[in-house]
C-alpha cells in the first residue's frame, strides 16, 4: 500500500519549504507513529541521498536475572535504535545506527560492554545498501 500522490506532493513541498529537498535529497526511511490527526515534521528522520548510516546488530548474553535490567539500560544509550529480550542462545538483540564505521566499537565499548550483567556480546555489521 503507498503513500497518495497528493501526501507525496505535500510532503515534498514540506521538505523544499524546510529546505532539505535541494539538490535531489530524498527520504530514505522513515517510521512514523502517531495518532489520527496529529502531524509530526520530519523530526531530523529525512537524509539526504548519498548519506548513509553504519546499522550493526549486537547480541547480548546476560548473567541469570539481569536481561531486564540490561535491556533498561541499552535502551537510552546514544547509537541504540531498538533492543529487544529475546529467546535463544542470547538473551538480547540491540540494532544501533552511526555515522561511520568507526563509531561502533566505542558505542560497544564505552555504552554497551560495561553495563552490569552483561556475560558476552557479539557484533554484525551490516554491508551499507
Amino acid at each position: 500500500m503507498g503513500a497518495s500522490p497528493h501526501s507525496r506532493s505535500a510532503a515534498r513541498r514540506r521538505l523544499e519549504v524546510s529546505g532539505r529537498a535541494n539538490g535531489g535529497g530524498i527520504v530514505e526511511a522513515c517510521r512514523v507513529i502517531a495518532a489520527s490527526g496529529q502531524q509530526y515534521p520530519d523530526a531530523g528522520l529525512v537524509r539526504e541521498r548519498g548519506s548513509s548510516m553504519v546499522k550493526a546488530y549486537v547480541l547480548v548474553v546476560t548473567n541469570p536475572g539481569k536481561t531486564k535490567l540490561v535491556v533498561a539500560g541499552i535502551k537510552d544509550l546514544e547509537g541504540v535504535v531498538e533492543c529487544h529480550e529475546v529467546m535463544g542462545p542470547y538473551d538480547i538483540v540491540v540494532e544501533v545506527e552511526a555515522e561511520q564505521l568507526s563509531d561502533i566499537p566505542k558505542i560497544l565499548s564505552e555504552g554497551i560492554r560495561p553495563l552490569d550483567g552483561i556475560e558476552s556480546t557479539s557484533s554484525l555489521v551490516t554491508f551499507p545498501q
